[in-house]
């Protein structure tokens, strides 16, 4: 199991993986997933 990083660093980053943005957002992985594949979300 590896380390979260809190919500402040995350918010703080450049960069965001995928299972942050849900934390952030409060959204479906299946929908940001499906989002990044459409090209609507950056890679």
């Amino acid at each position: 199991m590896s380390r979260q990083r809190t919500l402040e660093i995350i918010k703080e980053s450049e960069y965001v993986t995928i299972g942050e943005l849900v934390r952030l957002t409060n959204t479906r992985y299946s929908t940001l997933k499906y989002y990044s594949e459409e090209g609507m979300l950056p890679v």
